[in-house]
């Protein structure tokens, strides 16, 4: 009897110290109206506790435009990429796993070209950062590291989707690094006997999903397609480097 109590006392003292000193992050969620052109994060009762609209990050992004970028991007000898035209947030935004950030990516449109851009935003404050490397593509939905440093994310093109894998450091706002179709290629080329020449993976799509963050967010695991369209899961390091592969299998 006197053990069930002394473990009872430890239970309740167990379940007080998570109370106190490891409080549940509230569950919230995105909600976009007028088309995208508004963001809002709803808490667990349906009540709006943040929200921002395309206009407010046009006026910040002319403002702000040439400091961020030293050479500002552009649709090579077309235009360049003007503010004005994010008409509207893309569907990809994400909460930080702490629930103070906000992540989100707008693009500009010419030529048959999406260039794309990823922003944070202090959800408390409303200070508000901008990667400062552009995107060639449309950005699928960004994934935040568990720490918080990175994210993750798919950009697809006008000639493939999931074309482009990418990773921004969001600390510092830059580009960690970008896999494309000649990353998979070479790594595929180094490990696999001399019947396989280059001139098969001519015409690799790399249709890069299926990402998410492993061992706490020190790798991002994979999938990309072969060249006989079978499914290969990989693993890199969150800085690009150690790019591994785990197996192939069927789609």
């Amino acid at each position: 009897m006197k053990k069930i109590i002394v473990f009872l006392i430890f239970i309740v003292a167990i379940g007080i110290i998570v109370y106190f000193f490891y409080p549940s992050v509230e569950e919230k969620t995105i909600e976009y109206t007028n088309n995208g052109e508004k963001i809002k994060i709803l808490n667990e009762k349906n009540e709006i506790i943040f929200e921002y609209d395309i206009f407010e990050f046009q006026k910040w992004a002319k403002e702000n435009w040439d400091n961020i970028f030293e050479t500002r991007p552009a649709f090579g000898e077309v235009r360049e990429v003007n503010p004005e035209y994010f008409y509207v947030f893309d569907n990809t935004a994400a909460i930080s796993p702490s629930n103070n950030f906000l992540a989100f990516s707008v693009n500009d449109y010419a030529v048959a070209t999406n260039i794309s851009f990823v922003g944070k935003i202090n959800i408390k404050t409303k200070e508000i950062s901008l990667v400062k490397d552009k995107n060639i593509g449309g950005i699928r939905a960004l994934i935040w590291s568990p720490k918080e440093t990175h994210v993750a994310y798919i950009l697809d093109t006008a000639r493939s989707a999931g074309d482009y894998l990418s990773v921004d450091n969001i600390l510092e706002m830059k580009k960690e690094f970008t896999l494309s179709d000649d990353d998979i290629i070479k790594a595929l080329m180094e490990e696999e006997d001399a019947n396989y020449q280059s001139e098969i993976y001519a015409e690799l799509m790399p249709d890069f999903r299926n990402i998410k963050w492993i061992e706490k967010g020190e790798k991002l695991e994979f999938i990309s397609s072969s060249y006989d369209k079978k499914a290969i899961r990989w693993n890199i390091d969150f800085n690009g480097k150690n790019l591994e592969k785990e197996g192939i299998f069927e789609k």
